[in-house]
């Protein structure tokens, strides 16, 4: 019988290094790009269930990047936002606490307060601080004194016994601290415009919040150290904390709120997402007079609105009185131009593709601004970008703009074939 046969295989193989030795692919496997642990979190879903992997990934990938992440979700992404926060305060505690003052510059103070209350009690889910509020409402009274004690004992052992947490008990308190500071100089000086939310968005002195997270007492110390009066150095600790408590509330709190609200009276401020509405309306039909409107009114809308900043006609405005009737056609063609023109002067995006995609379901302003700012772009971009657009799709089309006039170009851009669900991930590794 004869003996069983052993392959060897050609004889190149064997003269492999032993650095080149690793198991052999199949021929027809395709290689796989080396994915971005950022990009996997800028794209996270909703569900959040693999948030605290994607962070740890992200982190160890580039932490800095992970960190301009996780504060972009406080505006994209609401319910990854404080989950992404309360991790950093887990395991980069110095991190989130250096960099507090990111809160204000990015409109999240309220924020601020709410991280100290998930800390001390996780269970309390997402909610906001209204809800925290709002869930004081305990018909019995000692029920309700004896759950105030007990917040209170809670946070004042979490700040003694918690070196983390003090320390962004702290920065928190030395944030809204230099907020009000200058508040009270802006009012002191008559720029009430000028004064920030830092006092509407602190509580009250024995509120819920304040009562789970004595930030009143931390606030106050900062603004009224005890070298700030005489009398302070002759009384006990406790008397202090009192004194500047209500120091704090009336010569802080209360100035400062009746300023905004004079303010309030002033300037519309709007509250809720029906106003904001309106006033978001009124800014178009503003920017929509200037077009539509005789020679005397566009000279007396002008001045007003590029002197104060109120607002300004962009590209997606253009786009949008193609298809009013009411607006003399050649007044757009000519705006278009001087937006394009200025845009030219400034010799920014010169070196930029324009990349277009709107989807079936995209409509009214989102479709005229990605119509305006493609189109903007790719004609003040120099060669070989200059007057072309590349579709963002499966397949994508690097082709050239065709059309002799404002008009004809977006009819053009508005054909594009375009992909219904393509990710930008997929569309970048495949690019």
């Amino acid at each position: 019988m004869a003996p069983p046969t052993i392959l060897l295989g050609p004889p190149f193989i064997h003269n492999l290094s032993v650095q080149d030795e690793r198991p052999l692919s199949p021929i027809d496997q395709k290689p796989t790009s080396p994915r971005n642990p950022c990009m996997d979190l800028f794209f996270c879903d909703l569900s959040l269930q693999n948030l605290p992997i994607l962070l740890e990934s992200a982190w160890r990938h580039n932490p800095l990047t992970t960190l301009k992440i996780i504060f972009n979700f406080g505006n994209s992404n609401k319910l990854a936002f404080l989950p992404a926060i309360l991790w950093l305060h887990q395991h980069h505690h110095l991190t989130l606490a250096c960099n507090i003052s990111i809160f204000s510059s990015l409109e999240l103070l309220d924020y601020t307060l709410e991280i100290l209350c998930r800390i001390l009690d996780p269970s309390k889910g997402s909610g906001t601080m209204a809800d925290i509020k709002n869930s004081d409402k305990i018909p019995c009274t000692i029920l309700k004194t004896q759950r105030d004690i007990s917040r209170a004992r809670l946070a004042l052992e979490k700040y003694v016994h918690d070196a983390q947490y003090r320390f962004l008990h702290n920065q928190i308190s030395n944030l809204f601290a230099d907020l009000l500071r200058d508040d009270l100089q802006f009012l002191a000086s008559g720029r009430i415009d000028e004064i920030s939310m830092a006092s509407k968005l602190c509580p009250s002195l024995d509120s819920v919040c304040d009562k789970s997270t004595l930030i009143c007492e931390g606030i106050a110390r900062k603004l009224f150290p005890p070298e700030s009066d005489e009398e302070y150095k002759e009384i006990d600790e406790t008397h202090y904390a009192y004194r500047v408590r209500n120091r704090f509330r009336k010569q802080v709190l209360v100035p400062l709120r009746k300023a905004l609200g004079a303010g309030a009276d002033r300037v519309t401020v709007p509250t809720t997402k029906k106003d904001l509405g309106k006033k978001l309306f009124m800014l178009y039909q503003k920017d929509k007079r200037l077009l539509t409107g005789d020679s005397e009114e566009r000279l007396t809308i002008l001045p007003d609105i590029y002197t104060k900043g109120r607002s300004k006609v962009g590209p997606r405005h253009i786009v949008a009185c193609l298809n009013d009737e009411s607006v003399q056609y050649d007044t757009v063609e000519i705006r278009w131009r001087n937006i394009v023109e200025a845009c030219a002067k400034k010799q920014e995006w010169r070196n930029c593709l324009a990349i277009y995609n709107v989807s079936g379901g995209t409509r009214n302003a989102a479709m005229d601004f990605a119509l305006g700012m493609g189109l903007l772009i790719s004609e003040i971009s120099d060669e070989p970008w200059k007057g072309k657009v590349l579709t963002f799709g499966t397949d994508p089309v690097f082709c050239r703009i065709e059309g002799s006039d404002l008009r004809s170009k977006i009819e053009f851009m508005r054909k594009l074939r375009q992909c219904e669900n393509m990710g930008f991930p997929r569309f970048s590794i495949k690019f």
